[in-house]
């Protein structure tokens, strides 16, 4: 099996996005904010302070932020691993799935994220669909 493949190349960068997400969200959960504060800085000091207006008994807001993103990381990383599992003849029936996924995970990035995350995503989608479809 050829490990060098667009399907492996887009595994790998869909893991690398993945674990550096861990990372940022990581660091502003262990160590002080830095990446995911809001650029207004005592909105930070009020998100400590209050919780979800859907949740009123529970952690601050700002906690639920920081659970959010480490889902959503982590949830990437999944992904990624299922990416590259579907590689195999066991998984191909997954394949346009995931290909479908990782066109939302590129247009939600796009629409709420950073733009570098978003061309390793773009990237990583379109080598997936050049394995997969090319």
């Amino acid at each position: 099996m050829d490990l060098l493949t667009p399907v492996t190349l887009a595994a790998l960068l869909y893991g690398i996005v993945a674990l550096a997400y861990i990372g940022v969200v990581a660091h502003d959960a262990l160590l002080a904010p830095r990446f995911l504060k809001p650029a207004d800085k005592p909105l930070l000091n009020r998100m400590k302070k209050t919780g979800a207006a859907f949740a009123p008994v529970g952690p601050a807001y700002w906690q639920t932020v920081i659970g959010a993103h480490l889902g959503h990381a982590i949830g990437l990383l999944l992904f990624a691993i299922l990416v590259g599992m579907a590689r195999s003849g066991l998984l191909a029936w997954l394949r346009l799935p995931l290909l479908a996924v990782g066109c939302l995970y590129t247009v939600i990035s796009w629409k709420c994220w950073v733009r570098t995350a978003t061309g390793a995503l773009a990237t990583a989608t379109a080598l997936l669909a050049a394995g997969w479809l090319g």
